[in-house]
């Protein structure tokens, strides 16, 4: 594919969520200037998101005939992660935003990311720039990642720095760079960050050069949404799965890497799995799911973790015990009250 040298695309993946889309169109499109485009990925939604913005926003409408507002809408819903994929698909211009449909942007985000790509103009190694967010913010001027056991090591930094990298309205990347690391993503979707494992392909194939740019810039501020993905799933038994990498890295650091992707509350994974299958299918089906949980994560953790981790899944035997602990924790703290009523409500409980 032939791409549109210094340009900018902004393409947003959606599913189900036109009035947070809507939103989303309306704070981006007064941010359109010549060499940037706006593309929806519409993961065939119940009903049409182009309808609904362009109803609501004359303004959106008229971009829309324009051509400056792009919709794409998928004749199935092939997921969440293969939907993410195919924005490297489609992007025809050199860089890529991919930006969630309910994340708040700034109002100068597109400025901060075409000065940053003008920056990078001579630097043809790069093939990311990962802007700041609360809590993982880059020294002032930016800096560069040259490496791929530098890049270990910044995402073992803390939960925060791995999930300001998982998080995908944060990053711009230069397409062509991923272009023959497409197939690496698509053989990711069960991770739920194929994103972030192109990154790490594209780092390994690279030496001794200026690869990732961490910018001190904000563009996007990321907003909790009002039902959360099942915890359960996605960061235990998605995110924290298995990876089969294939660097050659040492054993330090391979099992750093690893520990990176595991999940920080092994408990919450225990609950959303435990309701999932309670109220969806059996009790075997949960103890099944733990422990396909447990055997991929117990080489991150220590010995009191791994202690914890069987005692769970002793207690998934007698579900009932299980479900008055998770009562009683719930009246004494708010936080897992909370994580509790949602993932309640999440699995229809």
């Amino acid at each position: 594919m032939k791409y549109s040298l210094n340009s900018l695309s902004v393409i947003i993946p959606t599913y189900n969520r036109p009035d947070k889309l809507f939103k989303t169109l309306k704070r981006l499109y007064p941010q359109i200037v010549d060499g940037v485009t706006v593309t929806v990925i519409d993961n065939c939604s119940i009903s049409s998101c182009e309808a609904y913005c362009a109803k609501l926003d004359s303004k959106i409408e008229d971009y829309i005939n324009k051509g400056k507002i792009k919709f794409i809408r998928n004749n199935y819903n092939i997921g969440v992660s293969a939907n993410l994929m195919r924005t490297f698909e489609i992007c025809e211009s050199e860089w890529m935003w991919l930006l969630a449909d309910d994340d708040d942007i700034a109002e100068n985000a597109v400025s901060f990311i075409m000065n940053e790509i003008n920056l990078m103009r001579n630097e043809r190694s790069i093939a990311f720039i990962k802007f700041s967010s609360r809590g993982c913010e880059a020294q002032k001027g930016g800096s560069f990642i040259k490496s791929l056991n530098s890049m270990i090591g910044t995402l073992a930094t803390s939960s925060v720095y791995f999930n300001s990298f998982i998080f995908t309205s944060n990053g711009v990347y230069r397409v062509p760079h991923f272009a023959s690391l497409i197939e690496i993503g698509y053989r990711s979707l069960y991770t739920y960050v194929p994103h972030l494992m192109m990154i790490l392909y594209y780092l390994d194939t690279h030496k001794d050069e200026n690869m990732i740019f961490l910018s001190d810039k904000q563009i996007v501020t990321y907003v909790i949404p009002e039902m959360g993905y099942s915890y359960g799933f996605v960061a235990g038994l998605g995110v924290g799965a298995f990876k089969n990498f294939t660097f050659n890295i040492p054993k330090e650091v391979y099992l750093k890497l690893e520990g990176v992707f595991a999940p920080h509350n092994d408990f919450k994974v225990a609950i959303d799995l435990f309701y999932y299958a309670r109220f969806r299918s059996n009790m075997y089906v949960a103890r099944r799911l733990f422990s396909n949980y447990y055997i991929q994560i117990k080489s991150a953790r220590n010995l009191i973790h791994i202690v914890m981790l069987k005692i769970f899944m002793l207690l998934f035997y007698v579900p009932d015990m299980f479900d008055r602990m998770i009562g009683i924790l719930s009246h004494i703290s708010p936080a897992i009250d909370r994580h509790i009523a949602e993932i309640k409500k999440r699995n229809h409980c």
